[in-house]
């Protein structure tokens, strides 16, 4: 059964880093349909109906997919099936799968720590935290929250984003196709996602993930990139789901208009009428259309 041509080969690419780090687990297996979890920043169902050898519909609950698009939890179902149903080293993974047996990674690792002693924890967190910088100052602006600690852990996570971009960037500042699959999914994943830790009902937590993810998308829009990938509407689309979660967490109505406040600064920076600027006016759309907000809005307007 060929399917691949089915997604774009970001998608293809994401969907198969999906199936390699084992977040499949298969549920039911008809001869017409899939169904299954996939797992990740959260957990996923997938359903893929066949007519004979035949794609006829899939449906996945993320929301990419809710746009009608075809998402790399698909994909990576179907990477499964197709490691399942091959002759390589995968052959046995479908009854485990069948007997619910087949765990992600990161539901190993629970299972471990959970019965880890807990000095033998305590030794191992030390170990990793005090041999990883990024680790250590999140961690120290997270348990430890001086203004310091917190200013450094921005300052860091501006410097890995800055450094992303040095290191996948040519000397002219331009990302190639080469390299635009790996900017963003570095971006999202070693910065990005990292910052949902401090999407709490904390303000100063909320408030400096905000801040971070700001100089993020200020730092992609600013990058000449290759958009043939469809990068630049992936990376959008996560901050926008960072930021819903913030602005959901914190709960505070000033810290609200301070968000609000910095995305109208943010789309004067980038440029009004800029597509990164308008994914921003319909996320403040969306997201601040209540009358405690219109004289912010109108003033921007």
């Amino acid at each position: 059964m060929s399917w691949e041509n089915l997604f774009s080969p970001i998608i293809l690419e994401r969907g198969y880093d999906y199936y390699v780090h084992r977040y499949v687990t298969l549920i039911k297996r008809t001869e017409s349909d899939i169904r299954a979890i996939v797992s990740g920043s959260d957990d996923y169902s997938v359903d893929i109906i066949f007519n004979g050898d035949c794609i006829e519909e899939m449906n996945c609950t993320c929301p990419y997919a809710d746009d009608g698009n075809r998402c790399k939890h698909m994909a990576a179902v179907l990477f499964a099936i197709e490691g399942v149903d091959g002759e390589g080293s995968n052959t046995g993974l479908y009854e485990d799968v069948q007997e619910g047996k087949h765990i992600s990674d990161s539901a190993k690792i629970k299972n471990i720590v959970a019965n880890m002693e807990s000095d033998e924890v305590r030794k191992r967190l030390i170990s990793i935290l005090c041999n990883d910088e990024v680790l250590m100052t999140g961690f120290l602006a997270k348990f430890d929250q001086s203004k310091e600690n917190i200013t450094r852990y921005i300052i860091k996570k501006r410097r890995v984003a800055q450094d992303i971009l040095n290191q996948c960037a040519d000397r002219h500042g331009f990302v190639d196709w080469q390299n635009a699959s790996e900017f963003t999914s570095r971006l999202i994943g070693e910065v990005i996602s990292e910052l949902y830790d401090f999407a709490s009902e904390d303000i100063e937590e909320a408030k400096a993930a905000f801040e971070i993810s700001l100089f993020v998308y200020n730092l992609f829009a600013n990058t000449a990139i290759d958009d043939s990938g469809g990068e630049t509407q992936y990376f959008a689309d996560e901050c926008l789901k960072l930021w819903e979660t913030i602005l959901e967490n914190a709960c505070d109505n000033d810290f609200a208009k301070y968000m609000l406040d910095e995305f109208n600064a943010e789309c004067a920076r980038i440029g009004f009428g800029e597509y990164l600027s308008e994914m921003i006016d319909d996320f403040v759309s969306n997201h601040f259309s209540t009358a405690e907000f219109a004289n912010t809005r109108l003033e921007a307007t």
